[in-house]
C-alpha cells in the first residue's frame, strides 16, 4: 500500500500530564461525516505499545502533518523513547490531549472500538475536537517518498 498515496499522520497520547507516546499512521479514514458525530478509522499493529495505551486511556489525538514535516515522518516511523511536552513540538490541548506544533489538521478523539479480527488491529474513533492549523498542503506519502500537492485546479471538469 506504500505504492498508493495517503497523507501521514502522527498519532498521540498524552499520560500524566507530561508524557507523550507517538508513532505514525497513514490509514486515517473517514466513516461519518454528519456534523457533532464525526467518526475516524486507523489501523495500528497487533500489541503495539500506542496501542496498548489508547485501550487503557481512551484517548488520544491525530495531528494530519503538513508538507514541511517529513523529518516527524521519519522519526515517529521508527522506535523511540518516550517524549515530554515541550514548547518546541508539541502543544498541550486541555488536560488529555498535545498537538504536534505546526500540523495541518489536529483532531482529539476518544476511543469508541477496537476490531481484532486481522493481523492489525482496526481502531474507530469519534472526533471530539477538530482544528485547522494552516494552509499548507497535508505531507503525503507515495511510492515510498514523501511529498505533496502543492495547488489543486479550481477549473475540474465532470
Amino acid at each position: 500500500m506504500s505504492l498508493v498515496a495517503n497523507t501521514v499522520s502522527v498519532l498521540s497520547v498524552r499520560i500524566f500530564n507530561e508524557r507523550v507516546h507517538a508513532c505514525t499512521i497513514s490509514s486515517l479514514v473517514s466513516i461519518s461525516v454528519i456534523e457533532d458525530s464525526e467518526m475516524v478509522l486507523f489501523v495500528l499493529k497487533k500489541d503495539s505499545k500506542i496501542g496498548t495505551l489508547i485501550r487503557d486511556i481512551g484517548h488520544f489525538s491525530i495531528n494530519v502533518l503538513s508538507e514541511g514535516q517529513s523529518a516527524y515522518a521519519s522519526e515517529y516511523s521508527n522506535n523511540r523513547k518516550v517524549e515530554f511536552v515541550s514548547p518546541g513540538k508539541w502543544t498541550p490541548h486541555g488536560e488529555e490531549f498535545v498537538k504536534l506544533n505546526e500540523c495541518k489538521v489536529f483532531f482529539a478523539c476518544t476511543l469508541k472500538k477496537i476490531i481484532e479480527d486481522y493481523p492489525s488491529n482496526i481502531y474507530i474513533a469519534r472526533v471530539t475536537t477538530l482544528e485547522l492549523e494552516n494552509e499548507g498542503s497535508c505531507l503525503i506519502y507515495e511510492n515510498r517518498n514523501f511529498g505533496f500537492v502543492n495547488s489543486i485546479s479550481k477549473s475540474l471538469k465532470f
